[in-house]
């Protein structure tokens, strides 16, 4: 397997204050990319290399989920979002190297919200996404 930045995220080597570790198998992070109306995008993801859904094995595609399923909860009620969208892709063309996440995005009444979204998503500077991974290890502690 070549380099992978979300395994050294979730290892530890790498970006260690972003990693929400949630257990020993999964952990969550504050997506690079974010929606202005939408903050607190989140990713949940496995700490070994998977690369695609169909790849997982069940027991961490059950962990996977209930990690998501928790956020979809926690999220809204945290921020006063109305609800999520919640997807996941498998080997985006331009994804290299590839690592299986889902994203959690917390919706909000006239969020015009829409995706693909080129325009409407920019990258959020390390320093709220470190704010937003404090928020997310008090949420899911």
């Amino acid at each position: 397997m070549d380099e992978c930045v979300f395994c050294d995220i979730g290892t530890g080597r790498i970006d260690s204050d972003l990693a929400v570790p949630v257990s020993e198998r999964v952990y969550v992070l504050p997506a690079l990319r974010q929606r202005v109306k939408n903050r607190f995008h989140t990713l949940v993801l496995p700490v070994i290399h998977v690369r695609n859904l169909h790849d997982a094995d069940p027991s961490l595609l059950t962990e996977i989920m209930a990690v998501t399923a928790g956020l979809t909860a926690v999220l809204p009620a945290k921020l006063g979002a109305n609800g999520s969208f919640v997807f996941q892709n498998n080997v985006e063309p331009d994804g290299l190297p590839f690592h299986l996440h889902v994203h959690v995005v917390p919706r909000f009444e006239g969020d015009e919200f829409r995706t693909p979204d080129p325009v409407g998503v920019s990258e959020v500077p390390l320093a709220h996404r470190l704010v937003q991974a404090r928020e997310l290890r008090r949420l899911l502690s």
